[in-house]
C-alpha cells in the first residue's frame, strides 16, 4: 500500500513522502491487526530511509 501511495497520479514529491507516517498507510488499509500494526512502520522506515539516502547521495 505505501508502494500504491507514493507511485499513484504520477508520483509523491519526495517532500511529502518522507512525511508519510504508519497510521495515514493503516489508514489507506481501511485498518490493520494491532498485531501487523509494525509492518506499517517498517515500511516507512525503509521509504523514509531510501529518500534520505537518495538526497545525500543521488541527486
Amino acid at each position: 500500500m505505501m508502494s500504491i501511495m507514493v507511485t499513484e497520479n504520477g508520483g509523491m514529491e519526495l517532500a511529502k513522502a518522507i512525511l508519510l507516517k504508519p497510521e495515514q498507510i493503516i489508514d489507506r488499509l481501511s485498518g490493520l491487526p494491532d498485531r501487523k500494526f509494525h509492518c506499517s512502520v517498517l515500511g516507512q522506515e525503509a521509504l523514509r530511509n531510501a529518500i534520505e539516502d537518495y538526497q545525500a547521495n543521488g541527486k
